[in-house]
């Protein structure tokens, strides 16, 4: 049997638990090709709109589309967006990617990018995960920027599920304190006037 029908079988039988894949995240010509194009577009400033306009409603009780989440701790701050319907599923990965360049852009590097597939009881649960760190200068304190930035895309049975982005900060005196992350969100999400 191939390695390629052995993850086959488990991923389609129900009674398969445990970690069925784990493996460096890539991205083909064909994606690539397709992710270009759609940032040319003007859908990735409509989505980003939608989730800041979401997140800044929710704070005040208001449900909209996309349904987002926030968490916030001294240490540990981020955002979740919830996949639905009305949204082309390739554009929601293109987001979850989309994320991960824009922490680039502010001095960060992708220290770990990977694919998890996991067998559940009666679910397959996929997670394509970033993991960003800033760049580390020689000086202390070491500026930490926001901290570690983690973005995660969940699917369940190969339908997206919610994107999830973290930043966890170092609690250290060897680092500075971290910046604000009410700053990131509003330069992901392009609400950031200074920009």
């Amino acid at each position: 049997m191939t390695f390629f029908d052995q993850v086959y079988k488990k991923l389609f039988t129900s009674k398969s638990t445990g970690l069925i894949l784990h493996e460096v995240l890539k991205r083909n010509s064909s994606y690539m090709d397709g992710y270009t194009l759609w940032k040319k577009s003007n859908i990735p400033d409509q989505m980003l709109q939608n989730i800041a306009e979401s997140l800044q409603l929710k704070k005040g009780g208001i449900l909209k589309k996309p349904n987002v989440h926030q968490f916030s701790s001294d240490l540990n701050n981020g955002f979740a967006v919830t996949y639905d319907s009305s949204m082309d599923k390739s554009h929601f990965k293109f987001l979850f990617d989309l994320l991960a360049e824009k922490v680039q852009e502010l001095g960060y590097k992708i220290s770990v990018g990977d694919l998890m597939v996991t067998g559940k009881k009666t679910y397959v649960e996929s997670k394509e995960k970033y993991y960003l760190k800033n760049r580390i200068s020689d000086t202390t304190p070491i500026d930490q920027k926001y901290g570690n930035v983690i973005i995660e895309l969940i699917s369940i049975d190969d339908e997206p599920s919610f994107i999830r982005l973290m930043a966890q900060a170092y609690s250290d005196r060897l680092y500075k304190e971290p910046e604000n992350f009410d700053d990131l969100a509003k330069y992901l999400l392009n609400t950031d006037t200074k920009n």
